[in-house]
């Protein structure tokens, strides 16, 4: 499994961002597990230079319920009110 934890962004080189690192069957089981994959992402999400995405495409079993519930929390925790992510807000 690819596991985005396990990259340490503040001690990687400036041009080093990652995408990816959620278990794509989380969208699909709904809102718990989304929010226990998110929990566990909020580090990299806090430092900057990651953007959390499954690791594939979409999968069909995701409903658009669980799809934009995934997107929202996301932003939530990505980006501060004006819309500035974790490392270009200072």
């Amino acid at each position: 499994m690819n596991d985005a934890m396990t990259f340490e962004t503040n001690q990687s080189p400036w041009w080093l961002l990652l995408m990816g690192g959620i278990d794509k069957r989380a969208m699909a089981a709904g809102p718990e597990a989304i929010e226990s994959e998110r929990e566990r992402v909020v580090p990299l999400l806090e430092e900057g230079g990651y953007v959390p995405w499954c690791d594939h495409h979409v999968p069909p079993d995701v409903s658009l319920e669980h799809y934009q519930y995934y997107v929202r929390r996301m932003q939530e925790v990505s980006a501060d009110a004006a819309g500035r992510s974790a490392r270009t807000r200072g």
